[in-house]
């Protein structure tokens, strides 16, 4: 996220570091995909259109950029 940002309004990165705290994390479980189910919720005519992360947080900075 960081990066992409970052890019979006052509800022260096090579001053940014990763959080040693991540390499301690290896032993907490994840799963691979996080992403929740809406399946639900349009079945009671609630549509929520999926988008990318990238063309979303473009559109939301665009006024910025």
């Amino acid at each position: 996220m960081v990066a992409l940002i970052a890019s979006l309004f052509n800022l260096p990165i090579d001053h940014i570091e990763r959080d040693p705290g991540i390499e301690n994390a290896g032993s907490v479980q994840r799963p691979d995909n996080a992403q929740l189910d809406m399946q639900k919720l349009s079945q009671v005519g609630i549509n929520i259109e999926q988008a990318n992360f990238e063309t979303t947080i473009r559109r939301c900075l665009e006024t910025f950029i």
